[in-house]
């Protein structure tokens, strides 16, 4: 790579000039900033400063606009968001789940045909202006009936693929099956829907013995340690035990009026329903900073431009009157506690499920919005008590880190930034993450970490997002900084919960089976993709560093590896690499994407 050249407005139009490419051009009022490969005119009048060159004409846009531009593209259409959400998940995990297969099972037949047909029209629905939320509103008709056809679709095809495995699984008894679909081992709440062999009082148990689990609506929730990566694990039914659940975890959570307290924190609620102080009980430490927390906050949206694609940077000038809480109760369900309240906006309602547990970390809001607003963003802040001058926000293979200040005009821009299933602001021993399934827009200034929810834009779509809108975010605290703590793993366990399936006992075999077709030990390391190579031959295993931190790293596979090349993201060329105990060793560097073909005996 060429090393990075500097420009003043004038330097980059005298460039022009010496080569021949600039025909016409008009500069006024320029100041002598420089910016890196970008020139702009410091001035508001220099903002519309055009230079026509030779086969090309282009925009010279003051720095800020640039940045400002489409800061909430990713915000709009947000109840569309969770629609193809779960759809790319799950073909993900039918892949996945038919990797594993072909892998551990030896002989299913892989639907390539109907799994590209679904990815074709996953893809196609996120092309622009789809994905974005600007598009008009037939074009979102037809993406919500592509997103139900490949759900059900989708559904059929994954619970085919686990009973054709759960068949080839022989073990004593009746078993549960826990899949785990991620690259690490997995402890986890597991919900398993209850059916012909699983009710309310059913007992599990695993090779340690009986396990706690407590009933809840939808399924019987236990909580699974060690699911292998990759891979999965059976829990023994019993329903003849006539004991009853044993809930472990209930005695560690106390309720009172205004308070909960679990064995991570201390909580308590102000008469809105926010949380008015949360104390971190494991790290010894308050994550509030005196101000309530889980605040919505509504702000008059009407950008001076496009209605779907932009939000200006003034939106806070013009907040409206806050949310009016209508109803409250508490929830005791076991190993964990619901605390379910309603609010008021104009006409709109906000139902909100606050879940702790007695075993994890992590602070749920599953949230249902019933939008009937036009042109207000809707948001949710979190204050607290970190001092950090960056936040760190996960991109696709990887994160990015932007300023919580506004020192400079660059910074001042960034407002808005998007992202993907998680943001964390984090001193260097402390830090608190926000996790999501759908929502992209985070706002996060000083100590204050917002995620943008529903934006209601009026064009191009003149019924955008009044809808009923189903979404889940979490509150992360941890221990340590963003580059070493487990918030990537906890951002995926929200989005990829266990799935769940059936072995038959056969009365021969184990009295528990399980399995990993991959795994890694490197914490830095994520395994992203395991799945058969799209031309059918060999299996392929993509990951990537994450922690910014190069260095030697290993796989190690489940079943015996004949060979192992390392190809491109085409799954094309490649070297062989040298196997050793059914597993390699190689070099990555910081942020790297590596791409492994395997042939399995």
């Amino acid at each position: 790579m060429g090393k990075m050249q500097y420009y003043t407005v004038k330097d980059y139009v005298e460039l022009l000039e010496k080569r021949g490419m600039l025909l016409e051009n008009r500069v006024e009022g320029e100041e002598d900033h420089v910016i890196r490969n970008l020139t702009y005119n410091s001035k508001e009048a220099g903002a519309d400063t055009m230079f026509i060159c030779k086969g090309a004409a282009f925009k010279m846009t003051y720095l800020r606009e640039a940045v400002e531009r489409g800061a909430v593209c990713y915000i709009s259409e947000k109840a569309f968001d969770l629609e193809q959400q779960v759809p790319c998940i799950l073909v993900k995990d039918i892949r996945e789940a038919m990797s594993v297969l072909a892998g551990l099972s030896g002989g299913y037949a892989w639907p390539k045909e109907e799994l590209d047909r679904m990815w074709e029209r996953v893809l196609l629905n996120q092309f622009h202006d789809i994905l974005p939320g600007s598009s008009i509103r037939q074009v979102y008709e037809d993406t919500t009936k592509d997103y139900e056809a490949i759900a059900k679709k989708g559904t059929a095809l994954l619970a085919a693929a686990q009973e054709a495995f759960g068949a080839n699984i022989r073990v004593n008894s009746d078993s549960v099956i826990l899949y785990n679909m991620t690259g690490y081992d997995r402890t986890d709440y597991v919900c398993i829907p209850y059916g012909e062999k699983v009710e309310k009082t059913t007992v599990l148990r695993d090779e340690k013995g009986r396990l706690d689990a407590f009933a809840a609506d939808d399924g019987l929730m236990v909580y699974a340690e060690k699911i292998p990566a990759y891979g999965y694990k059976t829990l023994a039914i019993d329903n003849s035990a006539g004991e009853g659940q044993t809930d472990g975890g209930k005695d560690a959570i106390r309720v009172s009026a205004d308070c909960i307290e679990t064995p991570y924190y201390r909580i308590s609620f102000n008469g809105n329903g926010e949380i008015a102080s949360l104390y971190d009980l494991e790290n010894q430490r308050a994550v509030d900073c005196g101000k309530p927390m889980n605040v919505f906050a509504a702000f008059e949206d009407k950008p001076q431009r496009f209605d779907a694609w932009d939000v200006d940077v003034y939106y806070k000038e013009k907040p409206y009157a806050p949310f009016a809480l209508k109803s409250r109760d508490v929830i005791r369900e076991g190993e964990r506690v619901i605390v379910r309240q309603s609010w008021t906006f104009n006409r709109s309602v906000l139902n909100q499920d606050m879940i702790l547990y007695a075993k994890s970390r992590r602070i749920d809001f599953v949230t249902e919005a019933d939008w009937k607003e036009k042109q207000v963003f809707l948001k949710a802040y979190f204050p607290v008590d970190v001092h950090a001058q960056e936040a760190t926000y996960e991109i696709q293979f990887g994160n990015i880190k932007r300023p919580t200040h506004t020192n400079t005009e660059w910074d001042f821009a960034r407002f808005e930034v998007s992202g993907h299933r998680w943001a964390d602001l984090s001193e260097a021993d402390y830090g608190v993450a926000i996790l999501n399934d759908c929502k992209y827009g985070y706002d996060i200034h000083e100590n204050v970490l917002g995620l943008s929810l529903i934006k209601s834009a009026v064009r191009p779509d003149e019924t955008a997002d009044r809808k009923v809108h189903h979404f889940t975010y979490s509150l992360y605290p941890h221990a340590g900084n963003a580059e070493n703590c487990d918030v990537q793993q906890a951002a995926m366990n929200l989005n990829m919960p266990v799935l769940t399936g059936f072995a038959r006992g056969t009365g021969e075999g184990a009295d528990f089976a399980k399995d990993s077709l991959v795994c890694t030990d490197c914490d830095h390391i994520l395994i992203d993709t395991v799945k058969r190579a799209e031309d059918g031959d060999g299996i392929v295993v993509r990951l990537y560093e994450y922690r910014n931190s190069k260095g030697r790293a290993s796989l190690v596979f489940g079943r015996p590896v004949t060979k192992i090349v390392e190809t491109n993201l085409c799954e094309e060329g490649g070297e062989e690499i040298p196997v050793e105990n059914n597993g390699i060793s190689f070099e990555i560097g910081c942020y790297e994407i590596k791409t492994y073909r395997v042939w399995l005996d």
